[in-house]
């Protein structure tokens, strides 16, 4: 099967690696040539090795899950390690698209796409035709090492803000009534750092048992924040992680550095924004735009939303580890309406929601697959990838290469199989000890979450 393989691509793929750059088309993107994958590629043996000496005290044992990704990453995207042969039946143009790491943390690629698909699922699947808000989470730097430690923690964070606006709900409506409620945990800052909070998609107003809603008139933020601060202080002292005496110097504080910010009001039916919003939820970590790196000095180059921070590389593998997710780790939980178990019964009983609106008529091929590679690009860079560059008909995946030999012959005969060479990065010794030189602890400026609506 192999060797079939081999001699029809050999024969039909004479070349044809990419699309061409004409208005319109698509090219499979370079993972190679981003600055994040040379950062990886160069430090991250350096940065495994080193762990434990220098970064194990302020960042936490080294946690498996890290390497793995790392190497998941370095094979994002790299004909090498397998690909598809997708071709045009009528003129028989072809090219190779190479398999993707799936990382939902580390890979920004990945991570974009994970972030269409699942706007596309809440706002076809989960979110109802009502009103919502974006509200935003912030604890204060005295307890965030505390779910830096202990990533557990974090379930408890997310319980404690769907209770604290289900408890204030009920007092307002003096009945058992629910909102739906979304929440994503996002753990970085600016600039990498550490910055646990919570991102929450919740209805703009209440459902009872009967399933019918009632809108909210007003909210006050300090309500939600007063409740969300006690059940986290609370948790944290059950759980024996801080003192009372902690506990009453926050409250001494002018401000406790809790924040509840009301981001913006999404109106009923407004698909587009609840996906934008729903985008924005997962996101990735960093964004390559930003990023820039210096091989020959050994300096990383982020630009924040204010300042322009610098690392060193292997602090900055540091930094960004601190944000890649164990296995199983949910990021994203359902509550109230939008639970599992709720919309598990609506279903049963046929009265879940339709979809609040589709993008285009499908047709039933595309319908089968819209969730797949193909969609997710159409989606994000409005270009389809299965449109032939040449004649415009519908291109068509042909096979799936992984055997190593065929991947040779094949790569080989396009002259697709050398890559690039680097030289090894220099070696400094201890550079992270220079803290004047190097942004690790930054936390951005948070007074904007005190505005109250």
């Amino acid at each position: 099967m192999a060797d079939n393989y081999i001699t029809s691509t050999l024969q039909l793929c004479s070349g044809n690696a990419s699309f061409s750059t004409g208005q319109g088309e698509y090219r499979p993107r370079n993972p190679v040539s981003t600055p994040l994958y040379k950062i990886v590629e160069d430090y991250w043996e350096m940065f495994i090795n080193s762990y434990d000496d220098y970064f194990q005290e302020k960042y936490g044992f080294f946690r498996p899950v890290v390497k793995s990704e790392m190497e998941k990453y370095l094979n994002c995207g790299i004909l090498r390690n397998g690909f598809i042969r997708i071709r045009c039946p009528e003129c028989k143009e072809e090219y190779l698209l190479p398999f993707s790491c799936k990382d939902r943390c580390l890979c920004p690629s990945c991570t974009a796409k994970r972030s269409v698909l699942f706007a596309h699922f809440l706002s076809n699947e989960v979110i109802e035709p009502v009103p919502h808000r974006h509200l935003v989470f912030s604890l204060p730097k005295i307890i965030r090492p505390y779910f830096k430690f202990d990533r557990k923690l974090i379930t408890m964070l997310s319980r404690c803000a769907y209770e604290s606006v289900k408890e204030i709900c009920q007092t307002l409506f003096e009945k058992p009534v629910m909102p739906g409620m979304i929440i994503a945990v996002q753990t970085f800052s600016d600039n990498l750092g550490w910055h646990p909070h919570l991102h929450a998609l919740m209805t703009d107003g209440v459902f009872d048992e009967n399933g019918k809603f009632y809108p909210l008139q007003h909210i006050s933020l300090s309500y939600i924040k007063g409740v969300f601060e006690q059940k986290v202080l609370i948790s944290l002292r059950m759980k024996e992680l801080i003192s009372e005496e902690t506990i009453k110097l926050i409250k001494s504080w002018q401000h406790t550095g809790f924040h509840v910010h009301h981001e913006t009001r999404i109106s009923a039916g407004d698909t587009n924004r609840i996906e934008k919003v729903a985008s924005y939820l997962i996101r990735s970590p960093i964004s390559l735009e930003r990023l820039s790196y210096n091989d020959q000095n050994a300096n990383v180059t982020y630009q924040g939303k204010r300042d322009v921070y610098n690392f060193h590389p292997l602090t900055f593998l540091a930094q960004l580890s601190l944000h890649i997710a164990n296995h199983g780790e949910q990021m994203v939980r359902y509550y109230g309406w939008y639970s599992n178990k709720k919309r598990g019964m609506r279903k049963k009983v046929g009265t879940i929601n339709k979809p609040l609106a589709l993008q285009e008529d499908l047709t039933d091929y595309q319908k089968s697959c819209r969730k797949r590679w193909a969609a997710l690009i159409r989606k994000i860079y409005e270009v389809d990838p299965l449109i032939c560059p040449k004649c415009g008909a519908m291109m068509k995946i042909v096979s799936a290469i992984e055997d190593d030999i065929a991947i040779h012959k094949i790569l080989s005969h396009l002259g697709l199989l050398n890559s690039r060479n680097r030289s090894p990065p220099q070696v400094i010794t201890t550079p992270w000890e220079k803290e004047s030189n190097y942004f690790s602890d930054y936390i951005p400026d948070i007074e904007v979450y005190c505005r109250d609506i």
